[in-house]
């Protein structure tokens, strides 16, 4: 950073940065559970009460 220095400018470079995405058992159990719970709760309104 060239807060008071202006006589050379300076670079930062990143090159050949990679990123891997790896999920986590329990974000993916959560994720699961969310959707079969937005799944049954309609069905289980619609189900006439015995």
């Amino acid at each position: 950073m060239n807060a008071r220095d202006n006589a050379v400018t300076s670079y930062f470079y990143v090159d050949n940065l990679e990123t891997t995405c790896v999920p986590e058992p329990s974000t993916a159990l959560a994720a699961f559970f969310a959707i079969g719970l937005v799944c049954w709760l309609p069905y289980r309104r619609r189900r006439p009460q015995i």
